[in-house]
């Protein structure tokens, strides 16, 4: 038994040492099986060696006998990158000893030719890799592969030909003799000729790849060339990635959405002979990416698009990003067996996305609408609609939206969402119903504005995770994603810190870190218990300032009762003096107010108002002299009306119109009130009926805005005012003593 294991050693050390020997300082073992070499291709390969990789070839041409070693049978993947300065050449049966080569990639700037036999040997091959190679055409290959005796299935051409790439019919041939069924064409400039001949032979070309490629104008490719190519060569694609693609090569027409209603399907094809391929082109196409196909923005506002005429589709996944979708208000019909289940959006500037649209959908299981501004959409009040027709869908992103705040039942009918993607916004907290979310496992909330949950939220989500646990009978493991928010650890949020740091998930390659007094710090049992101890403070600090505060406002109690005894005793004062004043021979004024009303609106009430005002004042001021003035009363009669008016208007303290329609449309009431208000007296407008402001002059709506006003109302036999009477006469007394400048 010791001999055996001895022997076993002993042959794993010299087949290692033996491996070593050989292999220069031009070629190094990367990964277990992968070989990589810098400019020489080794003659023998090492023993687990399946994938080899020249990633700088200087010779012109490969040798027939440089695979010849029996080592080479086990190498599966070969890719050979020429140095771009060397002119290389591909002779016929190089490859001839590769039989279990499966992937063959050649990479070369300057390609000089590849012979007729040169894949010949290669019996196990079916993908077939020349991207990088600028020199290269089509019409190179076709002859080659050809006559390779074998079918591919994947031919990689990704910028090839420099300025042009020849698509004709004897590429179109091959491709469909060949049964390719991946061909990837990225990134070329091509070159259609014409004209083109359906093939009988089934196309078998199930991934087309041409993004970021164009199409060159020729005039031997026409329309009839066209069909051929989308309806023969591209029948039973599966996947197809036009990306970056000039739309103008499929002859789309979108002026039509301008121009059909609702009820008729659009026709997107522009020429008439071949519309019914929207009916019958891409029936079996399952993934389709038109990334950055549409160059300008796009707003398309209350349009509505049929499009239930499009053939049987099995669409399942479509990629539109970057396509400048900035407002698109459209109600989209589409089949009812249009089952598409994964969509992307991102990246488009979203603003307004109407929930009409995503309701077609509603197979949706996974939803990218990151990078958009949605947030500018959170006015609008169907933005909390926008997934309510998706119950299947599982995966939502919405990162990078701007979105300050979610409705409460944005999620309401996604019970089955698993994935939610937040992240990159602006909310500040969780304002959206979640507890029917139990199939939810990642809630990715990260680099927001959330300085803590309040605990509200907090014990929602742990009943919501027990909740999970009771129905999953298991622990619930959700995922929920905090990373990046300004978290500020103080008094307020140990609770939350607390959460933080015991119950949630925490990230161990980037923990959860805080604001504490100016620092940034990452959150453990000692932040808390400094968090805590800032309660303390706190407490100290908040009973010294109720102290203080009670101090203070006895003061100011003090201070502001003082104050108010001090001034009622100043007004009793100025009463007091003001009366002595008035009653006496030398005072200027001989009324207290001067009472403006239209003749024509002189009844029961004026007189009343009048009577009754004149009373109050004379047992206010203790004196039998008439208080009030009219222009019935004191005008002297024979002198001119304009003097009688400013001599009684400037012998009065104040001036009370009686405000009506009538008093607005009265020359005389208005020259009154104009003069008074000129000579700062007080006015106090009484208003007998309603009066729009556009029925007062500039002085009447003047003083209407600045001051207060009352109201007249006539009851029954007599009157009463707003604010009532004695607020109302005692108004009056004080504004005649502020009008004499002695209070």
């Amino acid at each position: 038994m010791f001999t055996s294991v001895m022997f076993y050693l002993f042959s794993v050390f010299i087949v290692f040492t033996h491996q070593k020997a050989w292999i220069s300082s031009d070629c190094s073992i990367g990964s277990s099986d992968t070989l990589t070499c810098k400019e020489n291709i080794p003659v023998e390969i090492p023993l687990g060696i399946s994938r080899v990789v020249i990633s700088n070839y200087l010779r012109t041409s490969i040798s027939n006998i440089t695979f010849s070693h029996v080592s080479w049978r086990n190498v599966k993947v070969l890719d050979i990158s020429i140095n771009p300065v060397v002119d290389f050449t591909v002779a016929g049966f190089n490859f001839y000893s590769l039989n279990n080569v499966n992937v063959l990639g050649i990479h070369s700037r300057r390609f000089e030719d590849i012979h007729r036999d040169a894949l010949n040997g290669l019996n196990s091959l079916h993908t077939l890799d020349f991207s990088d190679c600028s020199s290269l055409d089509t019409t190179d290959l076709v002859e080659p592969l050809l006559a390779y005796p074998r079918t591919l299935k994947f031919l990689k051409l990704d910028q090839i030909g420099g300025r042009s790439v020849t698509i004709d019919g004897n590429f179109i041939n091959m491709v469909a003799v060949k049964k390719i069924s991946k061909l990837s064409l990225c990134g070329i400039n091509m070159f259609p000729v014409g004209p083109l001949t359906a093939t009988y032979i089934e196309p078998t070309l199930k991934y087309l790849d041409i993004s970021n490629s164009t199409i060159l104008p020729s005039r031997s490719y026409n329309f009839n060339d066209r069909y051929i190519l989308l309806t023969n060569m591209l029948r039973n694609i599966e996947v197809l990635n036009v990306s970056s693609l000039p739309y103008s090569f499929l002859d789309l027409d979108f002026t039509v959405i301008r121009k059909v209603s609702g009820k008729d399907c659009l026709q997107i094809f522009s020429e008439s002979r071949y519309r019914y391929m929207n009916n019958y082109l891409f029936p079996n196409m399952s993934v389709l990416e038109i990334n950055d196909f549409l160059k300008y923005k796009i707003v398309l506002n209350n349009y509505v698009i049929n499009l239930t005429c499009i053939g049987q589709m099995n669409l399942k996944y479509i990629s539109m990003r970057q396509n400048n979708l900035q407002w698109m208000n459209i109600s989209l019909f589409l089949p009812t067996d249009f089952a598409v289940e994964e969509m992307d959006l991102s990246l488009n500037k979203i603003q307004y996305i109407s929930p009409q649209i995503l309701s077609g959908f509603s197979y949706l299981q996974s939803l990218n609408l990151a990078y958009n501004s949605l947030g500018f959409m959170q006015k609008y009040e169907e933005f909390s609609k926008i997934f309510s027709g998706h119950r299947n869908l599982i995966v939502l992103n919405l990162a990078f939206n701007s979105l300050t705040n979610l409705p409460v039942d944005m999620f309401m009918n996604n019970n089955k969402l698993s994935h939610l993607d937040l992240h990159g916004n602006k909310l500040i907290t969780l304002s959206f119903k979640f507890q029917h979310l139990h199939g939810l496992s990642i809630l990715n909330l990260s680099f927001n504005g959330i300085v803590a949950l309040d605990p509200v939220t907090i014990k929602a989500f742990n009943s919501f995770r027990n909740v999970i646990e009771r129905i999953e009978n298991k622990t619930a493991v959700i995922n929920l994603d905090l990373i990046g928010n300004p978290f500020v650890c103080d008094c307020k949020t140990v609770g939350f810190i607390e959460w933080i740091f015991t119950d949630l998930i925490v990230n161990k390659t980037q923990p959860y870190s805080c604001y504490y007094e100016g620092e940034y710090l990452t959150i453990d049992k000692n932040i808390i218990e400094k968090s805590k101890f800032l309660c303390h403070r706190t407490l100290v600090i908040t009973f010294s300032v109720i102290v203080v505060a009670i101090i203070v406002t006895l003061i100011s109690v003090f201070v502001t009762k003082a104050h108010y005894r001090s001034k009622a005793k100043r007004r009793k004062l100025s009463k007091e003096k003001f009366i002595e004043m008035f009653l006496g021979d030398d005072f200027n004024k001989n009324r207290i107010s001067f009472i403006v009303y239209a003749s024509d609106d002189l009844d029961d009430l004026n007189k009343s108002f009048s009577r009754c005002l004149n009373n109050n004042l004379q047992n206010a001021l203790k004196t039998d002299r008439r208080l009030i003035s009219n222009g019935d009363l004191d005008i002297a009669p024979g002198y001119p009306i304009i003097d009688e008016v400013l001599r009684c208007v400037t012998k009065s303290c104040t001036l009370i119109a009686l405000a009506s329609k009538k008093f607005c449309e009265s020359e005389w009431c208005q020259i009154e009130l104009r003069e008074a208000y000129n000579l700062n007296i007080p006015i106090i407008l009484l208003f007998k009926e309603d009066v729009e402001e556009s029925l007062m002059s500039p002085t009447m709506l003047a003083v209407f805005k600045k001051f207060a006003r009352a109201k007249l109302i006539a009851k029954d036999d007599t009157f009463e005012t707003v604010p009532e009477w004695n607020q109302f006469v005692e108004s009056v007394i004080n504004l005649a003593i502020e009008g004499t400048g002695l209070m």
